[in-house]
């Protein structure tokens, strides 16, 4: 596996809505908001968002009733006013750059973003084609990384699996909050 790009997880709502239900100046605000919740391809619901900013960690478990797996649904759900999101800053750059969402806490780091990776079975390093094809998506996502929003870092971060990584169903919130009692 040869990882391409970081993501980096923005939440975000349209101007209308932020004009409407006020800005969030800190992560723990969000629970006063409409959010609109992705659900992992395995069938998690990511309803516990975490931020970092300056080595403070906050974790907010947030509740909805709106969820879903597609997240161009929830991109346009929000930009039609259905509520905030939390995704990946590569999923929205359009609606960024464009003005549709706006996003917010900016001075906090969502935690939990995806890699991305091009993966390949061992066989397959020698071949051209293979590296040819590899070599093209390096640059692609040179490009994009160059037009992120807002500017890149200086350099692709490592990021720990998420702990709902692999789990096909139930609540991200409602695994750890177990968790933490069967290891307390």
């Amino acid at each position: 596996m040869r990882p391409l790009a970081q993501t980096r997880l923005v939440v975000c709502a349209p101007p209308e809505y932020w004009a409407r239900e006020g800005m969030p100046q800190e992560p723990e605000a969000l629970r006063e908001h409409q959010c609109l919740i992705l659900r992992s391809s395995g069938g998690t619901l990511l309803d516990r968002w975490t931020f970092d900013k300056n080595g403070e960690r906050r974790t907010i478990d947030m509740k909805t009733h709106l969820f879903s797996d597609d997240r161009t649904w929830l991109a346009e759900a929000a930009c039609a006013g259905g509520g905030v999101i939390r995704m990946a800053d590569l999923n929205l750059n359009r609606y960024l750059s464009s003005g549709l969402l706006v996003p917010v806490l900016t001075d906090w780091e969502a935690l939990e973003a995806p890699t991305i990776f091009a993966a390949y079975t061992p066989s397959q390093r020698r071949s051209k084609l293979v590296r040819v094809f590899l070599d093209f998506l390096v640059e692609v996502f040179a490009e994009i990384e160059s037009e992120r929003i807002p500017p890149p870092g200086s350099a692709m971060p490592r990021v720990p699996k998420p702990d709902w990584f692999g789990r096909t169903h139930g609540r991200h919130s409602a695994y750890d909050a177990r968790r933490r009692k069967s290891v307390g």
